[in-house]
């Protein structure tokens, strides 16, 4: 992945490449790979949908979770808040 390649080689030390629905592309300390996603069937409105994603990526970081943990979190956010509108999504998710 020529994004992540140049990221690294400016001396980043956890990459997350994500791709509109693609295969997510991931490197850190501890690991690096791809994270595959599944496609959902029915999006309403991708509003805020990379916000949340970064977040709980962020999360991960802040907590020390693995990359690819923070990754699947990330990924089951942004699910669950394109298949609403505007970006509102139950207080308790």
């Amino acid at each position: 992945n020529s994004t992540l390649d140049r990221y690294r080689n400016v001396g980043a030390e956890t990459i997350v490449v994500k791709n509109a629905g693609e295969p997510i592309s991931f490197f850190s300390e501890q690991e690096m790979g791809i994270h595959n996603i599944k496609a959902i069937e029915k999006i309403v409105d991708s509003t805020a949908a990379g916000d949340s994603f970064n977040s709980e990526i962020l999360v991960g970081l802040l907590r020390k979770i693995p990359i690819n943990d923070a990754i699947n979190n990330g990924v089951n956010l942004a699910k669950k808040v394109i298949v609403g509108k505007g970006a509102l999504v139950p207080s308790n998710v």
